[in-house]
């Protein structure tokens, strides 16, 4: 079981360095073209016809904990350093966060 994250043992204080990390982790590096990405996406979306959003389709605590829990241990690393094991081996309320 983890033990502490950059040395913190505060489950709070470790969320949000996990919030930290994650909304940090992937920035857009024009501010003016990352808000037209998000107008031309809206846009489309307005327009969709495909498959409705059911309730089939949601997304919950219980869906994201079984995701996290057939994770494979012992592969690399994503492009911020995270690893399944740093998933696997968190606190269980991190899977209601995310």
């Amino acid at each position: 079981m983890l033990k502490q994250v950059e040395g913190s043992v505060d489950p709070d204080v470790v969320v949000e360095k996990f919030a930290s990390h994650f909304s940090s982790a992937y920035m857009h590096n024009n501010e003016d073209r990352a808000k037209a990405l998000c107008a031309e996406y809206n846009h489309v979306h307005s327009n969709y016809c495909g498959f409705l959003k059911t309730n089939d389709h949601t997304i919950d605590t219980e869906l994201v904990s079984n995701v996290i829990f057939r994770l494979h241990v012992g592969k690399a690393v994503d492009i911020t350093g995270l690893a399944s094991e740093h998933l696997l081996y968190s606190h269980p309320s991190l899977s209601v966060v995310l």
